[in-house]
């Protein structure tokens, strides 16, 4: 086999920009001069057709529309979502005077791409013609309706409530999902199929907090009694550590109740932070090295904070919906803490995936018994298994917390001798891993379609035969749990059932596991990038005027789409170069391999000729 030229490679690579979009490096590079608006305009155009969103939109605002009668709007929802758009793409704010701005510097050609036939020229109103449209590409897709010009009295908020019942809120958060994940889709069909194919489906999951308007924040969505402080009151409160979710006293005088049933309690105003939770599923690396790939998001949704209930399914569903495999679900420990039907089962017995998440150090240990078994950090073990093995991963992260929590504080001198422990009890637990995996039953298969699991059973393992001559232990060489065996009133009140709940693919802090686990950082480090102040900004709440939920989505959908495309975009850049790419020659487009000197993509004219 011929290996291909660092020539062909770069040739290869400007065809992936051609195709995807429709110009040469060189040329994309130059635009960020006169030609900037230019070249965002055919991108939201491609990114439109791409998602099918004109289609949804309009389909969508029949479905709601009662009467046909009425003048025609001037700017369309749909419009109004590709300005949104290249808004985000020109690295401006979306705020309506700036989408104002932008609008008047479009062409005559340029708006009718964007599929606007109004002019914007001596328009008195198009301010009010944009924030109308704007309104309207809200309603399509708003799951929190509700009046936001004055702030709520307690009655007030009741009021919204109940006529929230008699709307399609259900209906409307659908499309905002489906919406959202179309746009992310886009993105991917203009990876070339060949580097999408590169990707084994290991996916990082996580959530960021973005931040609302109105600092003071509100009092919880369940807090009936209480008075709303800001007319964003559809947000929830955030703190960093542990369970995301906050309250305020006002929610501890009214006696919310918290996911475990008890009342909550109040978080400090220094900690506690006022928005939403941007879902975000990431391509994480492959397990094995591989040619390379961009990592992208691959699909997201938003909720308030902490309330993530079957959001890791949802993403996956849309993952998996537009034909995209999913191996490895790498998550943090906030996902399997919940129930087992929205988290384990459907992920598991529906979707297929391998699960690979973090424990805290109160899950450690034995979790449950089962026939002569035991599951200690999400794995099955014959119960002949010794103490010293059962207890090793709580007796290892104890150490490792100390150590954690004491190195940055401790002298020089007492830093090493903490160091020197905590690599004593790392070798040691690499020891008692290898000793216990003599114990260990291996899942054989998938989960099967009832949800039962079968499992290989450690037929070497020390005192296998006392251990299978007792009562009920299995005669061949496999053991199955049956799902149906924990169906009654008494079994579906465990939240452990049957182990489901700490299962994994893995074990716990082994090398494998490490390995896997460790991809998580793909998803922090795309959640990072989004929020920066250089690129789509989406950390600032004051560059999001309007105010709601549902317009925060939108912005937020939006920019993790233009962050799609700058990662698409600085891959191609690594592949064309022809001398490593660095901050400082980025944007030169000399650097940038071309067959012909200008590059074949389409020569740029400066806007006023466009």
């Amino acid at each position: 086999m011929v290996r291909p030229s660092l020539v062909s490679k770069q040739a290869r690579a400007e065809t992936w920009m051609q195709d995807a979009f429709g110009r040469s490096m060189r040329d994309h590079v130059r635009a960020t001069g006169y030609g900037r608006i230019s070249t965002a305009v055919v991108d939201v155009d491609r990114i439109m057709k791409l998602s099918k969103a004109p289609g949804m939109l309009r389909d969508w605002a029949a479905e709601d529309q009662k009467s046909p009668a009425g003048a025609k709007a001037k700017i369309t929802a749909t419009s109004v979502f590709a300005l949104l758009i290249l808004q985000k793409l020109l690295g401006r704010p979306t705020l309506l005077t700036e989408i104002q701005t932008t609008f008047t510097e479009l062409s005559a050609r340029q708006l009718a791409v964007l599929g606007i036939t109004h002019s914007p020229e001596e328009d008195e109103f198009l301010y009010d013609r944009i924030w109308a449209a704007v309104k309207r590409l809200i309603k399509v897709v708003d799951q929190y309706p509700g009046p936001r010009k004055y702030l709520l009295t307690a009655a007030d908020y009741r009021d919204v409530l109940i006529y929230r019942k008699s709307q399609n809120c259900g209906v409307k958060r659908d499309r905002m999902f489906e919406l959202s994940n179309a746009l992310i889709g886009a993105t991917l069909l203009m990876l070339p199929p060949e580097v999408r194919a590169r990707w084994d489906g290991n996916v990082a999951v996580d959530a960021t907090y973005i931040a609302l308007g109105g600092k003071r924040g509100n009092p919880n969505a369940d807090n009936l009694r209480s008075n709303r402080w800001s007319c964003n009151y559809d947000g929830g409160f955030y703190r960093p550590e542990g369970a995301h979710g906050a309250y305020a006293h006002d929610d501890v005088t009214a006696k919310v109740k918290g996911p475990d049933g008890k009342v909550v309690k109040s978080t400090p105003e220094g900690i506690r932070k006022w928005g939403i939770e941007l879902e975000v599923a990431r391509m994480a690396s492959n397990a094995a090295e591989s040619e390379s790939f961009p990592l992208l998001t691959v699909a997201v949704s938003f909720h308030r904070p902490s309330e993530i209930k079957r959001e890791a399914a949802r993403l996956v569903e849309a993952i998996q919906a537009r034909g995209d495999k999913v191996n490895y679900l790498i998550l943090d420990r906030a996902y399997p803490n919940g129930l087992i039907d929205e988290f384990a089962l459907p992920l598991r017995m529906n979707h297929r995936v391998k699960l690979v998440f973090d424990y805290k150090v109160t899950e450690l240990d034995v979790q449950t018994f089962n026939k002569g078994l035991v599951q200690v950090a999400g794995s099955w073990y014959i119960d002949s298994l010794p103490q010293a093995l059962r207890s090793a991963d709580k007796d290892y992260e104890a150490v490792r917390d100390t150590y954690r929590k004491a190195k940055e504080k401790a002298m020089p001198a007492e830093g090493r001798a903490l160091r020197d422990e905590f690599d004593m009890e790392s070798e040691l637990h690499r020891k008692q891993l290898t000793q216990r995996d003599k114990y260990r039953l291996k899942l054989k298969g998938l989960m099967a379609d009832n949800g039962d699991r079968r499992y290989l059973l450690p037929l070497s393992a020390p005192g296998f035969a006392k251990w299978r001559a007792q009562s009920g232990t299995p005669n061949g060489a496999t053991l199955t749990l049956f799902n149906s065996d924990y169906t009654d009133k008494k079994a579906l009140t465990d939240a452990n059932r049957g182990g489901l709940k700490r299962e994994q693919h893995l074990v716990w802090a082994s090398e494998q596991w490490a390995k896997i686990y460790g991809l998580r950082n793909s998803v922090e480090s795309a959640n990072r990038s989004i929020k920066r102040s250089q690129y789509e900004d989406l950390g600032n709440a004051d560059n999001r005027q309007v105010r709601g939920n549902t317009f925060t989505y939108l912005i937020s959908a939006i920019a993790t789409m233009s962050e799609n495309l700058r990662s698409i975009i600085d891959f191609f850049k690594n592949e064309i170069a022809t001398k490593p790419v660095t901050s400082k020659n980025k944007n030169q487009a000399s650097i940038y391999f071309s067959s012909t000197e200008d590059g074949p993509g389409y020569r740029l004219a400066p806007p006023d000729a466009a």
